[in-house]
């Protein structure tokens, strides 16, 4: 873990300032910076809620403070803060709140805020403490219907698909190979022995059919 922003001692709560000032970004960080010392399920919806608060100010702590020098992006101010990636606390926190309305907050902000002409924010999983691979899985999938269909993910927040992986089909982000195509990327791994049986197989498909 790098060497993180070192806080004055007794700032007070951030609600004392109006959400967006410099005082309100410093003591909202403060608040974050202890929140993910140590995340578990017991703390990651106190961080996630600290997350919302700080992603819903106009202006954001990062394009404000430190006064005088800003850190500029999510991922700079992230790093001094707490020590992850704005993605990786993303996932990190998502990872233990079931509730999937933060996850699609998140996968929002991550759309709206991914470096133009990269696609560094549809890697997973991302670098931070290690998620479930089911938990990367599917903040994926909802980064990338943030990005490419906000219509199907607002449809999915309804309650219209069952799944982040039903509508992601439903988006084409998800191609299900055809019976012919699986067989086709399995044919390069069967052995000489398999391919005689598979022909033999077919031989007698072929039989039959015209029999």
């Amino acid at each position: 873990m790098p060497d993180l922003y070192q806080f004055e001692t007794m700032l007070g709560p951030a609600e004392d300032f109006p959400p967006g000032s410099v005082e309100w970004a410093k003591r909202i960080s403060n608040r974050l910076q202890t929140g993910t010392r140590f995340i578990s399920k017991h703390t990651a919806q106190h961080v996630g809620v600290t997350m919302k608060q700080i992603w819903e100010a106009r202006p954001r702590p990062w394009d404000v403070w430190p006064e005088g020098r800003p850190y500029g992006t999510p991922d700079d101010y992230c790093r001094a803060v707490t020590g992850f990636k704005w993605q990786a606390l993303c996932e990190t926190v998502a990872g233990f709140i079931p509730q999937w309305e933060l996850d699609v907050e998140l996968a929002r902000a991550q759309a709206e805020h991914r470096s133009q002409g990269t696609r560094t924010d549809l890697k997973h999983p991302a670098d931070g403490r290690k998620l479930t691979s089911g938990s990367n899985q599917i903040a994926y999938l909802l980064r990338r219907l943030a990005r490419d269909r906000p219509d199907i993910l607002a449809a999915y927040e309804r309650g219209e698909f069952k799944s982040a992986r039903a509508a992601a089909k439903a988006a084409g982000i998800i191609k299900e190979k055809t019976p012919l195509e699986q067989i086709r990327a399995l044919l390069p791994k069967l052995s000489d022995a398999d391919l005689a049986e598979l022909r033999s197989e077919l031989h007698k498909l072929a039989k039959a059919a015209a029999a």
